[in-house]
């Protein structure tokens, strides 16, 4: 019982910090309110969007009114049902993928960070040529070559974000591994492996964390241009490039609200997600009162 007393104080406390920091710091309560409501669109957008986002009505090239808040598009869709169903594809590639270039790259990083000689150095090696190559020239050759799909774009951006979190991770490991307690743990009898596991990869994941959701806007603005320019997520699945895409043409004959509004969405979304990294950069830098 004791123990779950000073657990439930501790966690008080924390979201008495957390409360009173957001407070303190308008832009950063931004982030985090804007990185919710995307996160809750992600689930439920499609359910709570007026119109089916894929169902074509009579109404063509309908501007914003009250029966279609952000007007129609030329094939007749809902172009705010889109907008706010779009999420479920674009803020779930991007999640997805940044997940599993976190889970490639981590442990690569404290491998190339940690080891000592030409092991390490050959894996820093592989991944900053890979991380020297132009992402988004280099994402639509291998979508292309791969296949147009939403697995295939995910693979491509995991395989694109990798490096980064490698980089991140080794030159924070080249810093754990200098404190004593990581000598302490050697000396004690610990294997390299124990002491990567256990010691030098939990300390090093702080810049990870701050990253991660900088990287999941990257992916969702790259999946919006592989869209753009066709070679992303297929028409007429919800998605924010391949309706800026269609809406782009119409902004010479003034049908501005097709491509617009997913372009704000856009935006907003990779905005939300830049303010709350940096959010998280302030709550976890070990040196905060």
């Amino acid at each position: 019982m004791n123990q779950v007393k000073r657990v439930f104080r501790g966690f008080r406390k924390e979201a008495t910090y957390l409360i009173g920091f957001y407070k303190e710091r308008p832009l950063s309560a931004f982030g985090l309110f804007i990185s919710m409501i995307f996160v809750f669109l992600a689930f439920l957008g499609p359910t709570i969007a007026p119109y089916n986002p894929e169902e074509a009505s009579a109404d063509f090239l309908e501007p914003p009114s009250q029966k279609h808040w952000f007007g129609t598009d030329r094939s007749g869709l809902d172009v705010f049902s889109r907008t706010i169903s779009a999420p479920r594809i674009d803020f779930t590639i991007g999640l997805v993928a940044t997940t599993l270039a976190v889970l490639a790259g981590v442990p690569m990083g404290v491998i190339a960070g940690f080891l000592p000689g030409w092991r390490g150095s050959t894996i820093s090696r592989a991944f900053d040529v890979l991380n020297c190559l132009p992402p988004f020239i280099v994402a639509m050759c291998l979508v292309a070559f791969a296949g147009q799909s939403i697995l295939n774009v995910i693979i491509v951006l995991a395989l694109l974000n990798a490096p980064l979190f490698v980089r991140l991770v080794r030159s924070k490991v080249h810093s754990v591994k200098q404190r004593k307690f990581i000598e302490s743990a050697t000396c004690l009898g610990n294997s390299q492996t124990r002491v990567m596991l256990h010691h030098v990869l939990p300390n090093s994941l702080e810049p990870v964390l701050v990253q991660f959701p900088v990287n999941v806007g990257w992916a969702i603005l790259t999946t919006a241009g592989l869209s753009f320019i066709g070679a992303g997520v297929r028409a007429p699945t919800p998605e924010w490039g391949s309706m800026i895409s269609i809406g782009a043409p119409l902004l010479i004959t003034g049908q501005w609200w097709v491509a617009i509004f997913p372009g704000i969405a856009v935006g907003i979304c990779v905005l939300g997600l830049a303010l709350f990294a940096s959010s998280l950069e302030i709550l976890l830098d070990p040196t905060r009162g």
